[in-house]
């Protein structure tokens, strides 16, 4: 019966128009940030995140929630916030998100992650007063169930969470997390491209950016055979590694 599962998806498997199909030079999001890895590859001892995190703050309502204000050196006049909440359901369930702050722009992220990822896309925030954050030179951690426990390392930026001291999830290990903000298309600081291949001159006293992320003619509309994907908020993608 196997053999014969298999001998029936051959003709679907030859089959695939791979035409139909981005590659990473088709996408203007794997142009830009794809070299980010081969960088810190190449020198992972230097390659250091140019994320980093100001004071925790505590939810005013004695819930297990702390904010974090999240900069990036790469534009630091952009502000980021990064929240931690510990969920009452659950045994030891945290939710961690970022986003932009204080934005110029007209824009809002789409975010409907908890309807798809939680069981309510409202969840209770624990107010246990035994769960507790304590800090110690940069470094914060959460200490909640059964052992669990979140450390968050400001800069530069670094979050773990541990089960009895050993870590299980590592958020932003090899300095790779980037957080695209919103771009009003117009208002960038004008480049000028030499030519293909060349390197990118930039005016106005730009900083240079070219080692985390690179220009990209397709911020805000790219085309791929008959389809043109428009993106007025420009270039948004969150990467976590």
């Amino acid at each position: 019966m196997l053999l014969l599962l298999l001998l029936a998806a051959l003709p679907l498997t030859l089959g695939v128009k791979h035409e139909d199909f981005k590659t990473c030079s088709q996408s203007s999001f794997c142009r830009r940030l794809r070299s980010i890895g081969t960088r810190q590859s190449e020198s992972p001892k230097s390659f250091t995140s140019p994320y980093s995190l100001g004071e925790p703050v505590a939810a005013a309502c004695g819930e297990a929630s702390w904010t974090w204000p999240l900069r990036s050196g790469l534009y630091p006049d952009i502000s980021f916030e990064l929240r931690v909440d510990v969920l009452a359901e659950g045994d030891g369930i945290v939710r961690v998100r970022a986003d932009e702050v204080d934005s110029t722009t007209p824009w809002e992220r789409y975010n409907e992650t908890a309807k798809w990822a939680l069981i309510k896309e409202h969840p209770t925030i624990s107010s246990d007063s035994a769960i507790k954050l304590s800090s110690s030179k940069g470094v914060d951690t959460i200490a909640y169930n059964n052992g669990l426990s979140i450390k968050v390392e400001r800069s530069p930026f670094k979050l773990t969470q541990l089960r009895n001291g050993k870590p299980e999830i590592v958020l932003n290990d090899r300095s790779l997390f980037h957080m695209e903000h919103f771009r009003i298309k117009g208002l960038e600081i004008k480049e000028e491209v030499l030519s293909e291949g060349e390197q990118v001159v930039l005016k106005g006293g730009e900083m240079d950016r070219s080692w985390f992320e690179e220009h990209d003619k397709d911020m805000f509309e790219e085309k791929f055979r008959s389809w043109t994907d428009s993106k007025p908020k420009g270039q948004l993608a969150d990467l976590l590694y």
